[in-house]
This record gives C-alpha cells, structure tokens and sequence, in this order.
C-alpha cells in the first residue's frame, strides 16, 4: 500500500473530524447576522421560528399579550436537561393561568423523541423542536439546557446557562416576574 495514500487518507479523517466538531462555530461565523454570544438582559427577543411537536409547519415563539415567556432550550438525550426537567414541571405546574407561560425548544431531534420525553416527565407546556438547529443560533445558544425570560414587550430579562435546581428558578421567576407569578404565593 502506498505510504502517501495511507496518510492523505488519515489528514482527511482528521480534518473531517475537526470540521465535525468545531460545526457550531463555523455554522455561526458563515451566518454572522445571529449572535455569537448569548442574549443578555434588555436586548430585545430576536424573531425565532420553530416546529410545534407534531404540526407540519413552524410558529414564531414570542411572549402572548401581558405574559412572560420563558423559553427553555434543550435536548432529550442532555443529562443536564433530563436533571432540570422535573423542576421545570413543577414550576410550569405553579405557574398555570399565571403571567408566566413556558415553552421547550429541543435541538434538532425528532418529534417522537420529544413526545416520549414529555410523556416521561409529564410535561405538559408546549414543545418545539428546532430541526436546522437555527434557533439556538439565533438565540446564542453554544451550551445546554439555557433558560430565557423576556417580558410582555419582547425584551429579554434573564439568560441562564446550564441547568437549575427548582429553588434556584423560583428565584429566578420570582425576581423577574414577581409573586403573581405563581398561582399559590409563598
């Protein structure tokens, strides 16, 4: 076997490789119009699109007249995500009919995915799935689970990135939102 063959061979499997995992970043330097860094706390929601679980055709995601938006970003198969799962549900749980509405965006997974996710977790606030992964882009999103509040006007006024415990989102709500956030105070 030829020596210069075997080796040309081996730089393209490298470089492949490094291209795999370095994607995100190249995704994002050739789409430079979305933010490289992570939305920080009043700038405005940028306009973000995503396929509700189980429809055909993709919805803007935005806050509903007088409400809060929190938007948590995902991945069923991300231990971190699976670990701040039940706290999200018990405060989705706490903050029905509220101010506050919550919705899941997952990163490019399939719909049956997400469903059995939400079964396991009973989950019951709307769920999107990103399928080009564009919304992550657009929000900043290079690490997950992130968390995302923006206010009745579009403005957002949280960005937490990695998981939180339930005390820690209650905090979080609490301070952003206020108490009429919850359905039962305390």
């Amino acid at each position: 076997m030829n020596v210069r063959l075997v080796l040309t061979a081996v730089l393209v499997v490298i470089v492949a490789a490094l291209a795999w995992y370095f994607r995100w970043p190249i995704i994002n330097s050739i789409r430079p119009h979305h933010p490289p860094t992570p939305l920080v706390a009043g700038q405005n929601l940028p306009r973000i699109t995503a396929m509700p679980v189980g429809a055909s055709n993709a919805q803007a995601i935005g806050p509903a007249p007088g409400h809060f938006l929190l938007i948590n970003v995902f991945a069923t198969w991300c231990g971190p995500c699976r670990s701040e799962t039940p706290s999200l549900r018990k405060l989705s749980d706490e903050t029905a009919g509220k101010l506050l509405q919550i919705v899941g965006i997952d990163q490019h997974e399939s719909d049956d995915a997400v469903i059995q996710f939400s079964h396991v977790y009973g989950l019951t606030y709307p769920m999107y799935v990103s399928r080009d992964s564009m919304t992550a882009s657009i929000l900043g999103v290079h690490y997950i689970p992130v968390t995302i509040i923006v206010d009745p006007a579009g403005v957002v006024r949280a960005n937490v990135i990695g998981p939180m415990t339930y005390d820690q989102m209650r905090v979080l709500v609490q301070r952003v939102v206020g108490p009429r956030a919850f359905r039962v105070n305390g």
